[in-house]
């Protein structure tokens, strides 16, 4: 298998309390013998946290996941 990833992660911080950190995966494989497409991840997650106080906080995270398998795999 011919495989390919991707991380991107990025950050905003629009306000001083509050973070949202959010993050692409992507994961690829290919077939060596004809490059084609065998299987794909994708996934997208997201943090937000806000800060009320120095001692309380809230925390939410979101996940999102695609997968798709185009054909089958030979053993």
């Amino acid at each position: 298998m011919d495989q390919q990833t991707m991380n991107f992660l990025f950050t905003l911080q629009p306000l001083r309390q509050l973070t949202a950190d959010n993050t692409y995966l992507l994961d690829r494989d290919h077939s060596v013998a004809d490059h084609e497409l065998v299987y794909e991840s994708q996934t997208l997650r997201s943090k937000v946290n806000y800060q009320f106080t120095r001692s309380l906080s809230a925390r939410v995270i979101v996940s999102m996941t695609r997968r798709s398998q185009t054909r089958q795999r030979r053993l």
